[in-house]
């Protein structure tokens, strides 16, 4: 007979195992799309392996979410059943034993979610499939398939995730006096503290702001130009400036810390990365609404500077709000001790270590669903006009000079062979052009900057006949 409230036990382990159920059903399904097993028909005309890579990224980012998840929701049920350990403990069974069981218990319960889970997240990416088949063009048939490599990536993630969080929660058990396990659902939680991990957000927020400062001065050495309009040349100096102004205030602060405190530091990044998510969002627009050349991947680099500055802005703006409650509880004794105040302070005060983290997570996941929302219709719209906009030929075969070091390599193919095959064959075309690309400078077949390789030209008589194609 094990002691404890049934009923109370019993929705801990419901909440534990759908929490789980849902987390490994959205792993699974997302990740589905990264698989090499699965090749939904979209026709050879799409190069889906660039959804696929994003998906991957997307994967990497929400791992992170899962991973905190996995633990919040342990120390959840690890709060939870404490007095039922203790109640175990005094009679008789050694704490080890009951972090052991207690181990093996979730570790049950993680792979029955774990079961449950694959199997909806093969239902749930037939949705992800319809929505893109549906994109494209495409006819949707249902079709029930489990992916090896997703399966196995699924399973590994989460049963490591479960044994490493299921040390630390046996490890807690062995090291939690029984009196403190008695008394821990009558007792409030700790006083709100400078968290460790607000600390980390800030060291990473100055590293990243590195790269906006050092992306910001590439852009104006390689494109900058006097006649740009006045908004461009904010755009320029302002993603050079913005940043650069983060990192002078961290420096600043680490020699005057002792004067201005650590919530000084984070209220000046947090002004900064306000600022900093403001100015990244106007390259995008500019370079639409002036058609600057900014070279491929400036927009996405620039909506990732937006995204890290929203997030970070959203950590230091609940952590500033959780201290300046502390503080005004602290400093006012007139408000503190006023009516009911004492014991509402006391309450919210109780709460804010978890509470913070909580609504951090919370807001930081409506951030980047707010993000994939917006993006959603523009990729679509993308790949929808892709044939009819961005491309008239219905066959194109080309060389690049990318990969090529040296001149005397460079490929001089004689395209002819295809037209004479498709004539052996029959099959008549309305048009056939075969035409070079020429750099305006000879030096510049030496610039090998990834995203920004030098613009090529075409001949005018190529272009009318591209035209005319058209």
């Amino acid at each position: 007979m094990r002691p404890g409230n049934p009923k109370y036990s019993h929705g801990t382990v419901r909440i534990y195992i759908v929490t789980m159920t849902i987390c490994v059903a959205l792993f699974y399904s997302f990740l589905s799309i990264s698989s090499s097993y699965y090749q939904p028909d979209i026709g050879s005309e799409y190069d889906f392996t660039m959804l696929s890579d994003g998906m991957k990224m997307a994967i990497c980012a929400v791992t992170l979410v899962l991973l905190f998840l996995i633990r919040f929701v342990n120390h959840y049920m690890l709060r939870r059943r404490q007095k039922e350990f203790a109640i175990q403990s005094v009679m008789g069974m050694e704490q080890r034993t009951i972090g052991n069981l207690f181990f093996a218990e979730t570790f049950v319960m993680g792979m029955i979610s774990i079961v449950i889970g694959i199997f909806l997240g093969v239902f749930c990416s037939q949705f992800i499939t319809a929505m893109l088949l549906t994109s494209y063009g495409k006819a949707y048939e249902l079709s029930w398939t489990l992916f090896p490599d997703t399966v196995l990536l699924t399973v590994c993630f989460f049963i490591i995730s479960f044994i490493v969080v299921g040390m630390f929660n046996t490890r807690t058990i062995q090291k939690t006096r029984i009196i403190d396990m008695l008394a821990a659902d009558r007792e409030n939680d700790p006083e709100l503290k400078r968290s460790r991990w607000i600390v980390i957000a800030a060291v990473l927020f100055d590293l990243f702001t590195i790269w906006m400062a050092v992306a910001g001065v590439q852009k104006v050495w390689f494109y900058y130009d006097s006649r740009f309009a006045l908004p461009v040349k904010v755009m320029f100096w302002g993603n050079i400036i913005l940043p650069a102004s983060a990192l002078l205030w961290s420096v600043w602060w680490l020699i005057r810390k002792k004067k201005y405190g650590f919530s000084k530091w984070i209220l000046g990044l947090f002004i900064c990365s306000a600022l900093n998510a403001c100015i990244a969002a106007s390259v995008p627009a500019l370079i639409n609404q002036y058609y600057l050349v900014l070279g491929a991947g400036t927009i996405n680099q620039y909506l990732l500077f937006v995204l890290v500055d929203l997030i970070f802005f959203i950590c230091s703006l609940i952590y500033l709000a959780s201290s300046f409650i502390v503080a005004w509880k602290e400093k006012s004794p007139e408000h503190r001790y006023k009516g009911e105040n004492l014991f509402f302070f006391g309450q919210v005060t109780s709460k804010l270590n978890t509470t913070s983290k909580t609504m951090t997570l919370i807001c930081a996941t409506l951030v980047l669903a707010i993000f994939l929302f917006i993006a959603a219709p523009i990729l679509t719209g993308w790949a929808s006009g892709y044939l009819d906009i961005r491309s008239m030929y219905d066959v194109q075969i080309y060389s690049r000079y990318n990969d090529v070091y040296d001149e005397k390599d460079l490929p001089g193919d004689d395209y002819g062979i295809v037209t004479d095959y498709l004539a052996d064959y029959g099959i008549q075309t309305d048009y056939d052009c075969t035409f070079n690309l020429y750099l305006p400078k000879k030096d510049d077949f030496h610039n090998r900057f990834k995203y920004d390789f030098p613009v090529v030209a075409i001949s005018l008589s190529d272009y009318n006949t591209i035209r005319e194609m058209l």
